[in-house]
């Protein structure tokens, strides 16, 4: 038995409730609409942006931290390790 990931679950979730419950004409909630297929070439991102990107990668950072340190935290009881 393979577990489904929360993440995974939650993306496919709110996906399926903002199409079907049509929030862009119900609430005048801003919708990212069709996504193209396939990869977008390669590019170096605007420095313009770069202080938006700061904030963003920090919160990015402690999120994933955060969620590899319960993780361990949690394999450490299961399998009697020191953290």
């Amino acid at each position: 038995k393979m577990p489904v990931p929360a993440e995974l679950l939650i993306v496919v979730v709110s996906t399926l409730a903002c199409h079907y419950g049509e929030f862009k004409k119900r609430w005048h909630i801003k919708v990212v609409g069709q996504i193209p297929a396939g990869l977008p070439e390669p590019q170096f991102p605007a420095f313009t942006n770069v202080s938006s990107y700061g904030v963003d990668c920090i919160i990015i950072a402690v999120v994933a931290f955060a969620q590899s340190v319960s993780l361990a935290v949690l394999m450490a009881k299961k399998h009697h390790y020191d953290i």
